[in-house]
């Protein structure tokens, strides 16, 4: 994580944010094909929260971040591209913009898929 020195402590409670929205199940409603157990992610969400709660600036080592090389960064976004190989055998990728990524190949941008 790319931690702020003067922004930490408003990055942990953000952290902490998303955990409880995770935890409140927000917009899980959204995401399809996929139905997560509450009861099963609950525990593991519960100790990440724990872990940002605990965090102290002492406990990190802040420096200026980069991508590793290997990464590969789209040329018109600030973001990391991906590979989602091929589709699982026998599914139907119903989602339009996951049936493009899987047609366009290797390395994507999720930013300009979403454009298309």
């Amino acid at each position: 994580m790319p931690w702020d020195r003067d922004a930490f402590e408003d990055q942990v409670r953000f952290m902490i944010r998303v955990v409880d929205g995770a935890l409140a199940r927000t917009n899980w409603d959204k995401v399809k094909n996929f139905t997560p157990s509450i009861e099963q992610y609950a525990p593991l969400l519960e100790n990440l929260k724990s872990m940002f709660s605990d965090l102290r600036l002492a406990d990190i080592e802040i420096s200026e971040w980069a991508p590793p090389a290997e990464y590969v960064i789209c040329n018109d976004h600030p973001a990391l591209m991906y590979d989602l190989g091929e589709p699982p055998e026998g599914s139907e990728v119903v989602d339009k913009q996951l049936a493009l990524a899987y047609e366009l190949g290797d390395y994507q941008c999720l930013i300009c898929n979403w454009e298309k």
